[in-house]
């Protein structure tokens, strides 16, 4: 059997597609977009199931074709889709797999959908569902935990252990027996956003698209720093409006107060965390954009004794993991 496939991450807000080498998980080729479910679905005629179908197939169909174009000799690899494209704004919805889950996957919930994509290609696709529990609710994350979970650095401390995937909306995972028992969101990185540009603070915080001179690391670190402190000492709600005071009275500027606030907001999280969790250990699996701010956040909290960070390379690569994983069981295996 060749062991290639196509790896699908379609969330909120991006798409991304990838043909990957089964030998050595190598990614052959990759289509990334700002096309997301979201943006798809608020471009539907209606929300019917028909228009949704019709949606979603043409633009996944038409991303195979550009991908499998570059790999001429790729031909009839299945195409593994997890995140919000089963979701209720989805291609299809599928119900949420059930607590407790098992990392090795063999619990999620899947449905098999056969793709013509325009250029007549006849792909099978294998979509995946989240996970809930009375709770809480997440959609890719589990396919990023599956990956993670296959790593074997870490597998000594799936039988006890939380795993934080930062984000838009930040998953703290308990791992207990090498399955999820618990898990918690915090809308760290929408609130992030929200704030910046869409409250009275938002003058006050400079924007991704700002034309300025970048902080030097140091100056990044201190601001970040102080969010932190300041976080930890008044708590988030009592701090927040110091975005605006630092300007005003400190002149701060824009950037600085940028990493402030994204202190605030990573220390409200993990402080929540730490009063849940005191003993276990975390794996912090942040990418190369959160990783460096957690990694301070935790040191100033006194976490760091008990956090373990995976390499952002291999965070990226998680969800390629986790695919690659389920490829390896019935029923896709064939």
């Amino acid at each position: 059997m060749d062991a290639s496939f196509i790896s699908c991450d379609w969330g909120t807000s991006s798409f991304r597609l990838r043909h990957v080498n089964g030998q050595d998980l190598s990614t052959q080729q990759e289509l990334c977009t700002n096309r997301g479910i979201k943006d798809i679905f608020a471009s539907l005629p209606t929300h019917s199931q028909s228009d949704r179908e019709r949606a979603y197939t043409s633009y996944l169909g038409t991303a195979a074709d550009q991908l499998l174009e570059q790999s001429p000799g790729a031909k009839g690899l299945p195409i593994l889709l997890s995140g919000m494209a089963s979701s209720t704004i989805g291609w299809r919805e599928l119900p949420y797999a059930g607590l407790p889950f098992k990392l090795s996957g063999e619990n999620i919930g899947h449905e098999i959908i056969p793709l013509r994509t325009p250029k007549d290609r006849h792909l099978q696709t294998i979509l995946f569902s989240g996970v809930a529990s009375e709770t809480e609710i997440m959609r890719g994350e589990e396919c990023e935990l599956i990956g993670i979970a296959s790593m074997p650095d870490y597998a000594a401390h799936l039988n006890n252990c939380v795993i934080i995937l930062p984000g838009t909306h930040s998953k703290h995972v308990r791992v207990k027996n090498n399955q999820i028992n618990e898990f918690h969101t915090s809308m760290t990185g929408e609130l992030f956003e929200t704030i910046a540009h869409h409250t009275i603070l938002s003058s006050s915080i400079a924007k991704e698209s700002d034309d300025e001179i970048p902080l030097e690391s140091q100056a990044k670190t201190a601001a970040l720093t102080e969010g932190v402190a300041t976080a930890r000492k008044l708590g988030f709600m009592r701090s927040l409006f110091q975005v605006r005071t630092r300007s005003v009275l400190h002149s701060k500027s824009p950037l600085e107060n940028r990493e402030f606030l994204s202190g605030l907001l990573i220390a409200a999280e993990l402080l929540a965390l730490d009063e849940a969790h005191s003993t276990e250990p975390i794996l912090l699996a942040a990418g190369h954009q959160f990783g460096q701010s957690y990694k301070t956040a935790s040191s100033i909290l006194n976490l760091d004794d008990r956090v373990i960070c995976l390499p952002p390379e291999e965070v990226n690569r998680a969800a390629i993991r986790g695919h690659a994983a389920l490829r390896k069981l019935e029923p896709f295996s064939n």
